[in-house]
């Protein structure tokens, strides 16, 4: 590994190809690449610190909380060590006192995950400091040093639930919480009520982040005693489901015929015969179809969006749609298989005959991110009798930017590969090969099975004119809006945004061509560019799903059949 491809890991998994893709084509010195990664990921780090979440999680739970449970670990060290237990009950005490300490370390643990999955580093830190200060520092002869630390265990075990993107059951949390704070006010001292405040609020969020009915109804829940399956029945389910397709039979490449996918079902579905809207929702391919659940809390986001009114209830519906290359780019190609074919004619199907759905177009939206906005905005125009309602964030692939496509990938890497790992050594000419792979396949030309835009003659780069205009018509959105401008002009609803400080200013420019070229064919739709990079914060509360696509949605899609 390279020091640059080392200083990259400072960078988001969804940014590190993409700026090293552009340091390599500037040619920058080794030096200046490395400042310019630092200068990005620093960037980066710093928008983050805008939100109150890291402050609260690294200094407001994270350092205070590190001393009181290093103190709460010493004291009932201290007690197991000075006391006989001739009584079941001081054993019991103990058990108790241990068990309360195992509560407090995991609920702070898992609200330090939670709050801080991008701090998360700045939030250890906050807490490892004081431990390795009171290390250095400890007297107790009677002690080990390490009894400071009891709490750690079940504290990391909480960071990496909450990190995660795991949620707990409104029943589960309540009792929890209850549970903690009882035993915590009955262990109290005299003037602790700031300690005793740090450490049960933990036990509330959790509350708060399992929170689909009112505080007040699940506290009920727990003082009578209703079963966790009865409570269970109006939470909001993630359901992954696999569909096995037939469009994949004459791919050239490996392509699993067996999708996977992830299903959002709203508060009450299953306690109900209700029928709801479908949102399809295409993510960006550098990262996993469920990583916006697994890793950014996306479920709790919906749930927050129908709570507070947002949105009524909706199913949401997250789907692979990759290939060894990455992106599919959403189209039928003779190369890696059929995917518009499979998400029109076997995934829409499989999802209004398994789930309750409104099976309508005007039930029916799509939304996507980056390439998967891409997706969205191609089936919106190629499809309006399918979906009805489009969003695409800060999408790729609209149109011309300001560096020619040609001189992207790495020829050299392109004419040579005897197999795809090949191609996978260089990110930025990855991309571009699953793009010649869905837009120019060539079933005749393995390994990659593609026609190459342009060849080397020596020192010369010869662009084949033919290959790019049949690439420019098959794969730019811009190209497409004369043929399908009254299909867009059907829809309920149509809107994109991007963000102005792209590290590749070409996706800025491309989608401000679209949107002027949207407006040439008298197409209604929306576009939004905002002051950001892109993929910042998308799923948090402040981040767009929740300030924009989930709203635009709420205005534009049918709730009822009637």
């Amino acid at each position: 590994m390279s020091t640059l491809q080392i200083a990259a890991l400072l960078l988001r998994p969804r940014d590190r190809e993409a700026v090293l893709g552009d340091l390599e084509e500037s040619n920058e010195t080794k030096g200046r690449a490395i400042l310019e990664i630092l200068n990005f990921a620093i960037r980066q780090q710093l928008l983050l610190w805008t939100n109150w979440r890291p402050w609260l999680a690294a200094f407001g739970l994270a350092l205070p909380a590190s001393f009181l449970l290093m103190g709460f670990s010493v004291a009932i060290s201290l007690k197991y060590t000075t006391t006989e237990f001739t009584d079941t009950r001081q054993l019991g005490l103990l058990a108790c006192q241990a068990l309360l300490l195992t509560g407090w370390a995991w609920t702070g643990g898992f609200v330090v995950g939670s709050l801080s999955r991008q701090t998360l580093w700045v939030s250890t830190a906050a807490a490892l400091l004081p431990c390795l200060f009171c290390l250095s520092r400890f007297s107790i002869e009677s002690l080990p040093r390490l009894c400071l630390l009891l709490f750690l265990l079940p504290a990391v075990w909480g960071v990496r639930v909450g990190f995660g993107g795991s949620s707990v059951t409104r029943h589960g949390a309540i009792v929890l919480a209850i549970l903690i704070t009882a035993l915590t006010l009955a262990a109290r001292s005299p003037g602790s009520q700031i300690q005793t405040l740090l450490l049960i609020w933990p036990t509330w969020f959790l509350v708060a982040k399992a929170r689909k009915a009112s505080v007040a109804a699940m506290v009920l829940f727990a003082l009578l005693g209703v079963a966790p399956s009865q409570a269970a029945a109006t939470d909001s389910q993630l359901v992954s489901r696999e569909l096995h397709s037939r469009n994949f039979s004459q791919a050239k490449i490996p392509i699993d015929a067996t999708r996977q996918m992830v299903v959002y079902l709203p508060p009450g579905y299953s306690a109900s015969s209700q029928r709801y809207p479908v949102i399809y929702y295409l993510p960006s391919p550098f990262d996993t179809f469920r990583a916006d659940f697994d890793k950014r809390d996306a479920q709790s986001l919906l749930d927050r969006a129908i709570g507070t009114r947002t949105i009524d209830k909706f199913i949401f519906v997250s789907v692979d749609m990759t290939t060894p290359l990455g992106c599919s780019w959403y189209v039928n190609s003779s190369v890696t298989g059929n995917w518009e074919d499979f998400m029109i004619q076997e995934l829409v199907p499989y999802i209004d005959a398994n789930f309750q759905t409104l099976p309508a177009r005007d039930s029916r939206g799509i939304a996507g991110d980056f390439m998967g906005a891409y997706g969205a905005i191609r089936f919106g125009m190629k499809h309006p009798d399918v979906f009805g309602t489009v969003y695409g964030l800060h999408p790729v692939g609209t149109g011309s930017g300001v560096q020619v496509m040609y001189t992207r990938p790495n020829w050299d890497v392109l004419t040579n590969a005897k197999s795809l790992d090949d191609v996978k050594k260089n990110g930025v000419t990855t991309i571009f090969a699953s793009i010649y792979q869905a837009h120019v396949p060539n079933p005749e030309k393995p390994p990659l099975f593609i026609d190459l835009q342009a060849q080397k003659a020596g020192d010369r780069l010869v662009v084949d004119s033919a290959v790019t205009e049949r690439l420019r018509h098959n794969f730019f959105l811009e190209e497409m809006i004369p043929q399908y401008a009254a299909n867009l002009k059907s829809l309920r609803g149509f809107k994109f945004d991007w963000a102005r400080n792209d590290s590749n200013f070409d996706h800025v420019y491309s989608n401000q061509a679209l949107t002027r070229k949207l407006n040439e064919f008298g197409v209604p739709h929306e576009a939004d560019e905002y002051n950001g990079s892109w993929g910042d914060g998308n799923w948090g509360p402040a981040g767009r799903v929740y300030t924009d696509v989930l709203p635009f949605f709420g205005r534009h899609l049918v709730f009822s059949s009637r």
